[in-house]
């Protein structure tokens, strides 16, 4: 009978736990880095949702938003994601990281002082987005150096999984063009970038599989 019990759940969560996505993240030389590869690779760890990292004058946001459609109640994905996030966030940008407020796209559980007093900062819930909103310095952050041997073997496993993805191209295609509609940034220029090739290879691509 508890309603936050996913939020609970995914206190436990840890950067580790994302596989590739997070493995590529950490061959990164810094923090806001790592969170851009996070955002590109997400979709080898989770096809319903994507996150993004927004920045806008002295602040970001660490953004999830699900685009799997049909989903009825998200409200426990919503707190959970967020709650993800924050722990994302403290193991790159250092333990002293702080939150300057948490939003979720969703309404809150009936008990809210188990979530005030994880984030230990303003937290809105039936917001417009889910997202962990900090200050910009911590993308700044220096990460520790990357074994290169363990870099080439992330990269190698990431090509392998995406190698995996494109087998049936027109739906990773789909995915993709959802995930910019929301980054507002919607052309088939930027999902051939996503996937590493020139924008009329993709369409010969799509053209053989009758698309």
């Amino acid at each position: 009978r508890c309603d936050h019990i996913v939020f609970l759940a995914s206190q436990r969560t840890r950067l580790a736990d994302f596989g590739l996505a997070a493995q590529i993240a950490l061959c990164s030389e810094t923090a806001g880095e790592a969170l851009q590869k996070l955002a590109v690779h997400f979709s080898l760890h989770n096809n319903a949702a994507i996150v993004s990292v927004v920045s806008s004058g002295g602040y970001a946001r660490f953004v999830y938003t699900i685009i799997e459609q049909g989903m009825r109640d998200t409200r426990p994905f919503q707190l959970g994601a967020v709650t993800m996030a924050l722990n994302v966030l403290k193991e790159l940008c250092g333990p002293g990281f702080q939150p300057v407020a948490a939003t979720f796209a969703s309404r809150g559980p009936t008990d809210l002082r188990p979530v005030h007093g994880f984030f230990r900062a303003p937290v809105r819930f039936d917001s417009d987005e889910s997202a962990v909103i900090f200050e910009r310095r911590g993308l700044d952050r220096p990460l520790p150096p990357v074994d290169p041997h363990a870099r080439k073997q992330a990269e190698a496993a990431v090509n392998a999984q995406r190698d995996l993805l494109m087998t049936d191209l027109p739906a990773t295609v789909r995915r993709l063009l959802r995930k910019h509609q929301l980054l507002g940034q919607c052309s088939m220029d930027h999902v051939a970038n996503q996937l590493g090739m020139h924008r009329r290879t993709l369409d010969r691509q799509l053209q053989r599989c009758g698309v």
